[in-house]
């Protein structure tokens, strides 16, 4: 994660992410994208690096329709 993400949005970025994969990662994206206006792997790509980010950004793109991130 970059220098000025806290503790807690790493910790509550990954949970989330890693809990909900499979099970309803495509609402949560969407419901992301609306209230933000911005997509959920813009926002890892944004704050992540490395393979980390790679990680969260193919479990999210996974739940996903292709085309939709």
């Amino acid at each position: 994660m970059k220098a000025n993400a806290t503790e807690n949005e790493k910790e509550a970025l990954s949970r989330v992410i890693v809990t909900q994969a499979n099970v309803d990662m495509k609402d949560i994206a969407e419901e992301y994208d609306r209230q933000y206006k911005t997509p959920p792997t813009q926002k890892i790509e944004d704050v992540a690096l490395g393979n980390y980010k790679d990680f969260l950004v193919r479990l999210v793109q996974r739940a996903l329709p292709k085309g939709s991130d």
